[in-house]
């Protein structure tokens, strides 16, 4: 199946809140897939009851094992989630707005949406979360693999202790592009159109001794994946 990159935007606040929206430069096309990515920086307590839904009232689903951890050592980093909307219905809106509640506020929000199109079906895969304690310049955990081979798209986001600095929007940092609402606030987003069979590190470039929080999912094609491999998972998964 070929995806292609359709718009991408990125917004934060350095407020204490518990809402924050982020509108695309137009409305998702419908059937489209809108991968969206929130971090939420919080001093102790915990963030609670999240809801991601557009203005018209549509709901994003958020992967199962969102969020990745708050790290408070070194530096501190946001909750971070991902989520999507698949697929996007006819009244689908550009403006996304998450709301939350917690239990001593926020203190900064960045978030990430990235509109993609394709060609024959599109399934949620799974997605998959990591933190990093002890910082490094690169930020190469986690690492994904699709359940069904190459070709699956493959989105990620990251929340760094410091500041990310590559990829930027568009560029790319080994497989990776950034996403089209570029870095902010010292976080990023980034995607594969097609990725390749086996495991994929997400990469990010960031200062050195910087810890992190990221996470990816993978989208795939049932129609394009062989029946075998589809009823393998069923009955062992």
């Amino acid at each position: 199946m070929a995806f292609a990159h359709v718009q991408g935007t990125a917004t934060f606040s350095a407020t204490s809140e518990t809402s924050q929206a982020l509108t695309l430069g137009a409305a998702p096309g419908a059937g489209h897939l809108v991968c969206y990515g929130i971090i939420i920086t919080y001093s102790g307590g915990s963030v609670i009851g999240l809801s991601i839904v557009d203005s018209n009232s549509n709901p994003y689903a958020i992967t199962p094992h969102s969020p990745a951890p708050l790290i408070t050592t070194p530096g501190t980093t946001g909750a971070t989630y991902l989520a999507f909307l698949l697929p996007a219905p006819s009244n689908a809106s550009a403006t996304i707005t998450a709301t939350w509640t917690g239990t001593t506020g926020t203190s900064g929000v960045q978030v990430f949406a990235d509109e993609f199109s394709f060609t024959g079906k599109c399934v949620f895969d799974i997605d998959i979360a990591a933190t990093n304690t002890t910082g490094a310049a690169t930020i190469t955990t986690p690492s994904i693999t699709p359940t069904y081979g190459a070709g699956e798209l493959l989105y990620s986001v990251a929340g760094s202790t410091g500041t990310i600095t590559a990829p930027t929007a568009g560029a790319t940092l080994g497989a990776w592009t950034g996403g089209g609402g570029g870095i902010s606030d010292g976080d990023d987003a980034e995607y594969i159109l097609s990725s390749a069979a086996g495991a994929t590190a997400v990469d990010y470039t960031q200062g050195a001794g910087q810890g992190w929080a990221a996470m990816a999912m993978a989208f795939y094609n049932p129609s394009a994946t062989p029946v075998y491999q589809r009823m393998n998972v069923m009955f062992l998964g």
